[in-house]
């Protein structure tokens, strides 16, 4: 019974993330291709990557179309900068910080409708300390974010 039990738990624990919402331009949550360990948890590279490439197209089109760029930077980058972050805490305490509060200017900036160069210009100081980030963790960075 105990290795059943197992085996479903297993089971459940590999099926049910599959199972979440996602929007259509999110990215797939596959563990195929080059990974890093986070919280003990396998991350596809192409994940953190995507997530500044995505930066990087928000921060473009954020002067003149601050909502596309807000609606871009939830559904692409925003949970995956939560996991850069956790994966530099244990490498790097204050560039997880620095993150984390470049993280929050974009948010407030579209909580309190910034206009879309504020969006831009505090877009791309979000899209450096995450690049510094992805360096420090030895993921190669997009050649949007040079």
């Amino acid at each position: 019974m105990t290795g059943r039990l197992l085996a479903l738990l297993v089971l459940a624990t590999t099926v049910v993330p599959a199972c979440g919402s996602r929007t259509a331009d999110a990215p797939p949550a596959t563990t195929t291709g080059p990974t890093i360990v986070v919280a003990g948890e396998p991350v596809p590279l192409a994940r953190l990557t995507d997530a500044l490439e995505s930066l990087c197209a928000a921060r473009t089109e954020a002067p003149d179309r601050p909502q596309a760029a807000e609606v871009r930077f939830f559904d692409r980058s925003h949970e995956t900068l939560h996991l850069i972050a956790r994966a530099l805490e244990d490498v790097d305490r204050p560039l997880a910080g620095r993150l984390l509060e470049a993280k929050q200017r974009v948010e407030a900036d579209f909580s309190g409708l910034a206009s879309g160069d504020r969006v831009a210009d505090d877009l791309g100081q979000l899209v450096e300390v995450t690049r510094a980030g992805l360096d420090r963790l030895a993921v190669p960075a997009p050649s949007c974010a040079q």
